[in-house]
């Protein structure tokens, strides 16, 4: 079943970059995706909310730092 998961996550990032679609709306779908998967395997919603913003904490220093070199490109290039 994961396997099965995964691999439609990744259909939908190949599809939205194929028919230039935002990859925001495949992220939301992915989430929705993900989070249905836990909810069937038997997490409650609280639970899912929590380990998502557990995941945000992981990773939040290379997020920041992906928005400042986001931000300095941005910058280079205007100038």
């Amino acid at each position: 079943m994961e396997i099965t998961v995964i691999i439609l996550f990744c259909v939908l990032l190949l599809l939205c970059v194929i028919f230039d679609i935002h990859l925001l709306i495949a992220l939301l779908c992915g989430l929705f995706l993900f989070c249905g998967y836990g909810l069937k395997k038997g997490h409650s919603p609280k639970q899912l909310v929590f380990m998502m913003a557990e995941g945000v904490k992981t990773v939040k220093n290379i997020l920041i730092t992906f928005m400042l070199i986001g931000m300095l490109t941005a910058l280079w290039r205007a100038g």
